[in-house]
């Protein structure tokens, strides 16, 4: 084991026990050739960086750094802010290096070969290490109940606080409520004001419509051709969720595209056995199955990345997403490596549609039109910096920065689309969307009611009102703690930063706008209510004439146009209804905060299940035995 040293810079040659008691400090040495790793340095665990003699891993809480004979390659991986050990085998030299005040560096002499074309990914050598963390975790983290109950009712205590100090203080002071009605009632200003907003709301809403659509691609044979070699090094990834209905229209479509032995389905729940029939399905069409006995979308695609590992492009769709045959993998536009400031995240645009693919109620064909929409705007950003996030729906990523982002993932099972988006900012990757082509997915048939039965946890919710209050609004309020923080503190992105916090800065506007809503709207019916029906009339006016130009020219050019009866007739009535469930959910979430946070929430790799999880999956071999072409069906 290797004495422990003071963190002071410079380098010191320490003395190395072996399990057969020699030291290795002798002044013949030999050194053919040295590799450094840097424990201060976080390291993208690169399978090509040093020789094809070892792997090294980090051991926390037993901090050892252990060397393991690997044939696959000569493998780093780092952890943060960790001091280690060193443990190695009898025939290596070793010297440490104290480097900075955060690690060491850890020098070994080795003959460099040439660089591997493959990539592996780090954490299967890694994922017993991991899962005694993880339980460690649970053990330190777990609160008890008659805390969870302390903290969420002093939450609630501290809500009714804010509203009634800040909002209402009467006697004590004048409140926000009757500050903000007296300079409403008396001030001239507010009008002038008003085109601040005016200014910020155009702008965001105008500026897509300034690019247009890519052309669809040309399906000739060449494309065919092009696109069946980058599907060899792709991975399809689909979590699912009882997914026998949806499932077959999905695989038949994939099959298209890509060999049977890239697709993943990740069927997962609360149950250690399946559902429903999905397994048998899967094996009919001799795709990979895996069953994950915890019900959790991430989790499924965290447990199929790892599964993935020799693949280098990584695409997640959902189990409702039919691609077209003239899907384009851009899997070019993607750039590998370990450089900031690269497209790690391709998205796609997508599109609503009814049951069976069919064209749906108008509901669907608003959604479909509110999507193109959203589309065209990530498009537009995307192509000046970064866009905010990919649609969860589908995403084509760098499988190695994909498995980055699990790191620093908080581990949500909702809105996880936004969490990997926020992450893969902070990184430094980049976002872009392709809009050749339109995948299309099933959407909610209504607004508040529906006749359908059944749950699919999050996958498909019956109702937009549904969707939107437990899944995509749930967060809008702590993102604007997350999105202040990027914008300040986040500049990895380099020059693209400029365009990328825009779109943030747009997130946090429109959370602000939302909560504001309540408070800010009654006060002007009040105060100036002719001005503010004038007000709300042009930016609904605006608004039309926006999605109409999108329709008419943007839409009409792709061959993609809505019924001219849902963009000006249902589609108003559809996005100032969803304003206000907005606003409730918003609301709504807030109040929610003191029962979900009540309890601590692993991230990733602090949950006990995953890693659990993850250590069955090696301990069957399944990672070996995925090369064969015999297997179609794992069950975790």
């Amino acid at each position: 084991m290797v004495d422990e040293i003071d963190q002071v810079p410079g380098e010191h040659e320490l003395p190395l026990t072996f399990t057969d008691g020699r030291s290795n400090i002798t002044s013949e040495a030999p050194l053919t050739a040295c590799a450094t790793i840097d424990f201060a340095t976080p390291v993208w665990s690169r399978a090509s960086t040093l020789a094809p003699v070892a792997v090294i891993q980090t051991y926390n809480p037993a901090q050892k750094l252990i060397l393991h004979d690997s044939e696959a390659g000569y493998t780093v991986w780092t952890e943060y802010d960790e001091e280690c050990d060193v443990q190695v085998p009898a025939d290596a030299f070793v010297t440490c290096t104290s480097q900075r005040s955060r690690g060491y560096s850890i020098s070994v002499p080795v003959d460099l070969p040439n660089r591997p074309t493959g990539r592996r990914s780090s954490l299967p050598a890694k994922a017993e290490l991991y899962y005694q963390k993880a339980k460690y975790w649970t053990l330190k983290n777990t609160r008890p109940k008659w805390f969870q109950r302390t903290f969420e009712y002093s939450c609630y205590v501290l809500l009714l606080a804010l509203v009634y100090f800040f909002l209402v203080g009467k006697p004590l002071w004048v409140g926000a409520i009757h500050g903000f009605w007296y300079v409403c009632f008396v001030c001239l200003a507010l009008k002038a004001g008003t085109a601040i907003f005016w200014g910020v709301a155009a702008f965001y809403a105008i500026a897509p419509l300034c690019c247009l659509f890519q052309p669809y691609p040309v399906f000739d044979e060449e494309f065919k051709a092009a696109n069946s070699e980058k599907a060899k090094e792709t991975c399809l990834l689909i979590p699912c969720y009882k997914s026998e209905a949806a499932i077959t229209a999905t695989l038949e479509a994939a099959l298209n595209i890509f060999p049977p032995l890239n697709i993943f389905v990740l069927d997962n729940g609360n149950s250690p056995t399946p559902f429903d029939n999905t397994q048998n399905i899967c094996k009919k069409f001799g795709v990979r199955y895996f069953w994950i006995s915890t019900g959790s979308k991430i989790v499924a695609q965290f447990i199929g990345c790892q599964a993935a590992a020799q693949f280098p492009y990584a695409l997640l769709i959902d189990d409702d997403c039919t691609l077209p045959k003239n899907f384009p993998l851009r899997t070019e536009r993607i750039e590998l490596g370990t450089k900031k400031r690269q497209v790690k995240c391709l998205g796609y645009a997508i599109a609503s549609v009814g049951t069976g693919g069919s064209l749906g109620t108008m509901c669907q064909q608003a959604q479909d039109l509110e999507y193109k929409l959203s589309g065209m705007g990530r498009y537009f950003f995307g192509s000046w910096g970064s866009a905010s996030f990919p649609h969860g729906a589908i995403a084509l990523w760098d499988r190695e920065f994909l498995s980055i982002c699990f790191r620093k993932h908080p581990g949500f099972p909702i809105s996880e689309d936004w969490f990997f988006g926020h992450v893969a900012r902070e990184l430094g990757g980049r976002i872009q969307m392709c809009n050749e082509i339109f995948v299309k997915t099933e959407t909610p048939p209504a607004c508040v009611r529906s006749s359908k039965q059944g749950e699919r946890a999050g996958y498909g919710e019956m109702t937009v009102v549904s969707q939107r209050m437990t899944r995509w609004n749930f967060f809008f309020v702590s993102r604007i703690w997350h999105n202040s923080i990027y914008l300040l503190f986040s500049w990895n992105l380099g020059f693209y930063e400029l365009s990328t916090k825009i779109v943030v800065f747009q997130e946090v506007y429109e959370s602000l706008v939302m909560m504001c809503f309540p408070v800010v709207t009654p006060v002007l019916m009040a105060t100036q209510p002719l001005f503010t029906t004038y007000i709300t009339f042009a930016v609904i006016g605006m608004y039309v004439l926006t999605v109409s130009i999108f329709n008419e020219f943007h839409l009409r050019r792709k061959d993609a146009q809505i019924s001219r009866k849902v963009v000006y007739l249902y589609y108003p009535v559809y996005k100032s209804f969803l304003r206000l469930v907005n606003v409730w959910s918003t609301y709504r979430a807030a109040y929610m905060y003191a029962r979900y946070f009540r309890g601590r929430h692993p991230t990733i790799y602090q949950n006990e299940k995953a890693m659990e999880i993850l250590v069955r999956l090696i301990e069957q071999d399944h990672l070996g035995i995925l090369h064969e072409a015999s297997v179609v069906s794992i069950q975790v």
